[in-house]
């Protein structure tokens, strides 16, 4: 019998989704980034059967891709099937799962997923509530095995995909992702159109090698200049990048383009300097007493250290 859901408590309508106009360029810029820069993973090759890319969606599960991908050649050669993953204990399972972490639960949610695929013929079947009801598949697995099995566009939707569909089109109101209303209808409509396959690869690899948490790399995104985030955070690793073209800054403001009275990182010194006449103000690291005034139509990057209101402009 199928396991209930928890209902979903908010309504997406609440925030606004993005046109398909903007969905269109968002699938374009990522698919294009992706045919150059995509990871190229076993479970990925078009050689790869169901078991293959739903056993790595597993292990994949709150563990690193690369790490996965040093062991999984030697895992599929040790289980190469449903049948045989089926004839292994939970012991010998654990021994081979204990370097990617969660290896005692992860163990017991493979066994008993295997042994049930082996009494099934490795066949899933096509309906959300039937592969829901197999045993440790949660909402990601079944999407997983809805995409990967039988070509359906759903959203290979984790933390890391939340991040960039966040980052680009505003965030989620609830704390679990499974539950949020807004994202998961967002995700849908991302994947609704064009190789949902590839996209859900191109969405992950670039969260992994671009769209970081802690230091993204805006400089080499591809949706930089449709990113919500990228518009207001362009200033990365120390180099301060514009988001348009570098009107001429006036005295007194950061070589960054940020007044230095807001710039946190030229009071620190980690800027590269100011833009002022060498001995005006007292020298690098003094302070202006003197207001300063930008012009109306002067467009001005922002550093991810510095304040979110600009002092001085009008």
């Amino acid at each position: 019998m199928a396991r209930s859901r928890k209902p979903l408590v908010a309504s997406a309508q609440s925030q606004k989704l993005p046109p398909e106009r903007e969905l269109a360029r968002f699938r374009q810029s990522l698919l294009r980034w992706f045919r150059h820069n995509g990871r190229p993973f076993p479970w990925r090759a078009k050689s790869a059967g169901s078991y293959v890319r739903v056993i790595s969606e597993i292990l994949l599960q709150r563990t690193q891709a690369q790490r996965v991908n040093e062991f999984f050649r030697e895992f599929i050669k040790a289980y190469p099937s449903w049948r045989h993953l089926a004839d292994a204990t939970e012991g010998q399972l654990q021994q081979f799962l204990q370097p990617l972490g969660l290896w005692r639960r992860r163990a017991a949610s493979i066994v008993a997923l295997a042994r049930e695929m082996k009494s099934r013929r490795g066949r899933f079947p096509g309906g959300r509530e039937d592969v829901e009801a197999l045993p440790g598949v949660g909402q990601y697995i079944a999407n997983a095995i809805l995409l990967l099995c039988h070509g359906q566009p759903q959203p290979l939707l984790d933390v890391n995909m939340a991040r960039v569909l966040e980052r680009n089109f505003g965030p989620r109101k609830l704390v679990d992702i499974r539950y949020d209303p807004y994202l998961q209808t967002l995700a849908a409509k991302v994947l609704s159109r064009g190789d949902a396959r590839s996209l859900n690869w191109a969405i992950l690899d670039l969260a992994s090698l671009v769209c970081l948490s802690r230091e993204p790399r805006c400089h080499e995104c591809p949706l930089v200049s449709s990113c919500q985030f990228g518009r207001t955070r362009s200033c990365r690793a120390g180099r301060c990048r514009p988001s348009g073209a570098r009107p001429a800054w006036p005295k007194g403001s950061c070589a960054c383009g940020i007044h230095h009275r807001s710039c946190r990182r030229f009071r620190s010194r980690a800027c590269p300097g100011p833009a002022y006449p060498k001995g005006d103000a007292g020298g690098r690291g003094a302070l202006s007493k003197r207001t300063i005034s930008y012009p109306v139509n002067a467009i001005l990057p922002s550093c991810h250290l510095a304040k979110a209101v600009r002092i001085g402009r009008r």
